[in-house]
């Protein structure tokens, strides 16, 4: 967050051009930011609250709509969107990875709007893209169709195997491709192995990546028995996707922050997975009303002993919203 708030005020500073120099990736999410820095009598706090509380709004609305058309009860609706509200490794997307986490709520719009209509709003998606262009290949995902002769299963692992080769194939050719506008930086990633170098995904995290991988094609091989007109294959196959990627990628150094952006996209999806599973098994709908129950004292207890430092618990739980920013600008200078 404090490298965003050093974004935000060089946007006061700055006039437009200089300023998109600066920050030439993803330029949609800039000009907004440089327009919202330059309204009058906005500061900080304004751009921390939108940045927190509209990609919540979107991946509640999301999760809401879907646990609605799938007939969940109350209870369950509930339960899902207070886990993923105290979910702690959300929050910390949240404080850190604010373009990332904003469009990856708008791809969660888009995903459930696509599962539950059949129609795909580019102009939701897109805009998820304009913001982190991660976000393209989830949306790309919703062009892929079942084979009508094989089960959903099958049909998921044929795509992901020829997804994969086709990444294969594009690693061989991304030398030829580095002049290409704005998609140059990914096959620039893929042909020299740059980026940056991250921590490597912990076993925690790959196991999560594998249960996620697990359950999906479980659902996938039952046949997917939802209500009618909802349909979970898109979802279910960008996590089994995303999954086999985020492993793939992980035992190669050089793609650590391919791994790690796309690992994140699970903690979304699994807002949605969750929906659809609860609406299948029983005991997963009592599994997520036992993590609603902790997730509260588990939320802080990851503010107080995390990676990252937070105002105190103390604060957070009495003080105002707006005087956290005393906080807030102590840490940042």
């Amino acid at each position: 967050m404090v490298n965003y708030l050093e974004v935000f005020d060089n946007a006061q500073q700055l006039d437009l051009t200089s300023y998109l120099l600066l920050n030439a990736r993803e330029p949609l999410y800039y000009v907004s930011l440089y327009g919202l820095a330059n309204l009058p009598n906005v500061d900080g706090r304004l751009y921390i609250f939108m940045s927190t509380f509209f990609p919540y709004f979107l991946l509640g609305s999301a999760v809401l709509r879907l646990g609605v058309a799938l007939h969940l009860e109350r209870r369950a609706i509930l339960s899902l969107l207070v886990f993923l509200l105290f979910f702690g490794q959300l929050f910390s997307l949240s404080a850190h990875l604010c373009r990332q986490f904003l469009a990856s709520s708008l791809v969660m719009v888009f995903l459930v709007d696509y599962s539950i209509s059949g129609r795909r709003r580019w102009g939701i998606g897109l805009l998820g893209v304009m913001m982190h262009y991660s976000a393209l290949p989830l949306l790309l995902l919703c062009f892929v169709r079942p084979l009508r002769r094989f089960s959903s299963g099958v049909s998921v692992l044929f795509h992901a195997f020829v997804l994969l080769s086709f990444y294969a194939l594009v690693s061989k050719v991304a030398p030829l491709l580095l002049g290409v506008p704005l998609i140059g930086i990914v096959f620039n990633r893929l042909a020299n192995g740059e980026g940056a170098q991250l921590d490597a995904l912990d076993l925690t995290a790959l196991i999560f990546a594998a249960s996620m991988l697990f359950m999906s094609l479980l659902d996938l091989i039952r046949g997917g028995a939802f209500v009618p007109r909802v349909k979970g294959w898109s979802v279910l196959l960008c996590i089994v996707v995303v999954s086999v990627a985020v492993v793939l990628a992980s035992v190669q150094p050089s793609l650590s922050e391919i791994a790690l952006r796309y690992f994140f996209y699970l903690y979304f999806l699994l807002g949605l997975a969750l929906a659809f599973w609860m609406a299948r098994w029983l005991l997963v709908r009592w599994g997520v009303y036992g993590l609603a129950l902790f997730a509260l004292p588990l939320f802080f207890y990851k503010v107080s002993h995390g990676r990252w430092a937070y105002a105190p618990i103390q604060s957070l739980l009495f003080d105002p919203a707006w005087s956290l920013w005393a906080y807030m600008k102590s840490a940042y200078i």
